[in-house]
This record gives C-alpha cells, structure tokens and sequence, in this order.
C-alpha cells in the first residue's frame, strides 16, 4: 500500500467532516417547540409524581403521630385499677397538637360462658370493659384511627 492511498483516503474524510462544519442544516423552530412540549409534559410528570410522594409521605406521618397518642392514652388507662376505670376517664373530642382529636369510650361486656343478663350466675352483668380510643385528625376528622382493649377484672385480655 502506498502513502497516495492512505493520502486519498484521508482526504475523503476530511471533506466529508468539511461537509459536516459547513453544512447550514439545522432544527427549524418547529422542532425545537416539538421538544419543549414534551420536555414540559414529562416535567409535569415528574413533579406529580413527587408531590404525590410528599403528600403520602405526610399521611404517613399523621397516622403514627395518631397511633402514638392512641396508644399512649391506653397506656394511662391501663394503669389505673379495674374499679376505677370508668365514666370519669371518658372523653370526647379532647383536641391534642392543635391537629388531632382523641375520643376514649368504656363499655361493659357480658360474657355468656357465666349466663347473660339476669341469668348471670355470679350475678355480675360486667364482665369485661372494652376501651376503645379514637383519634381523628385532617380537614373535617376525615382521617381517623382506632385501637381497642378488653380488660377484666383479673388483668387484660
């Protein structure tokens, strides 16, 4: 092969690279606006994406700091006695944080393996006392979580 041959050769591809730097071809505006369209749609996207993200994120977040007070609340129940246990720790609509509301109900349960009502045999229509704390919170209480218990007088079941 002769130093002419490698000569012509590089010379075609110079002139083609020549070619290339000149040529005045380009994107028309057209495309460009083509580009941007779906550049902005794909952006929308992404955002959506990531503020829904933040908003699950932030539910999240309610929904334990609820289950906290929920369960904190049954941890002061449980520890007074049996017999005190009643109406007086009642509550309704207690407002905690400025953002949830807690509501603590008791009931009495009849368990039937003693006989029901009047037919009880010890005589005692309370058998169990059921605890259920609610906790709401979000715009209009829309959100809520609840945790029960059942206790007796001999401990919890």
């Amino acid at each position: 092969m002769s130093p002419l041959f490698f000569f012509k050769i590089m010379m075609a591809r110079f002139s083609n690279i020549r070619k290339f730097l000149v040529d005045e071809s380009g994107t028309t505006l057209v495309e460009m606006m083509v580009a941007i369209v779906i550049t902005t749609i794909i952006m929308i996207g992404g955002l959506q994406f990531f503020y829904g993200g933040k908003l699950f994120l932030n539910h999240g977040k309610s929904r334990r700091i609820a289950l906290a007070i929920a369960e904190q609340r049954m941890e002061t129940i449980l520890r007074y006695p049996y017999n005190q246990m009643a109406d007086s720790l009642s509550e309704v609509n207690t407002v905690i944080g400025g953002k949830w509301t807690r509501s603590t109900t008791f009931s009495g349960v009849d368990d039937a393996t003693d006989g029901l009502g009047a037919g009880d045999s010890d005589g005692n229509t309370d058998d169990y006392r059921e605890i259920t704390i609610t906790v709401d919170w979000g715009e209009s209480s829309n959100k809520s979580i609840s945790i029960k218990n059942y206790i007796s007088e001999y401990g919890q079941q």
